[in-house]
């Protein structure tokens, strides 16, 4: 089983006043429409998104680029603060990292003889917290992972005996300087050398 995580593009800093959370900007369109051109080139895959807005329009966008490609809602997708985070008060912790567990259980399972493509369209937090899980490490490591990049792409593999692994996490190779404009030009290049490798393959 191949799980694609995919945090949501650059969202406009207002709009936290809708009820699903703000919507994308511009440039946040631009880097999921470039998402779905480079997914072309792999396997078909089934879609799942989070409700709030910069991810559901994400995955939107991305699907456009794709044939015959549709996305289901998950509630257990949408962000989270699953530890406490020191010097910022947090409500609800427990819950939330109760709704990021179930998002574990569900998704991250043995494919059970078939292969399997699911693609996440979620949230930095989120993915954060799976990948620490997925890690089989303490809760709270989430924190010192790096924050996920706007369209960044996480992967992790899973065989029929359960074992998982991350293949690559964070990885913005398929997007160009402009559309990663506070990356530096040498690890965009280092990156686009490690997604060639991954298509050739």
């Amino acid at each position: 089983r191949v799980i694609t995580l995919i945090r949501h593009g650059q969202f406009e800093r207002d709009g936290a006043e809708l009820e699903l959370g703000p919507r994308l900007t511009k440039l946040g369109k631009r880097q999921a429409l470039a998402t779905g051109r480079y997914l072309r080139y792999l396997p078909k895959q089934n879609f799942y998104a989070s409700p709030l807005n910069r991810a559901y329009e994400t995955a939107t966008l991305i699907i456009s680029c794709l044939p015959d490609a549709e996305v289901r809602q998950s509630p257990l997708l949408q962000e989270v603060i699953p530890t406490p985070v020191p010097g910022m008060r947090v409500r609800n912790v427990r819950q939330q990292r109760a709704n990021a567990d179930k998002a574990f259980e569900h998704f991250f399972r043995p494919p059970g003889g078939v292969d399997r493509f699911d693609c996440l369209v979620c949230h930095g937090n989120l993915i954060r917290y799976l990948m620490s899980r997925v890690l089989n490490v303490p809760a709270a490591t989430w924190l010192k992972f790096d924050v996920c990049n706007h369209c960044a792409l996480t992967e992790c593999l899973i065989d029929d005996a359960g074992a998982m692994r991350i293949s690559f996490y964070n990885d913005v190779s398929h997007l160009t300087a402009r559309l990663s404009p506070h990356i530096s030009p040498f690890l965009l290049t280092k990156a686009a050398s490690c997604c060639i490798r991954r298509l050739s393959r």
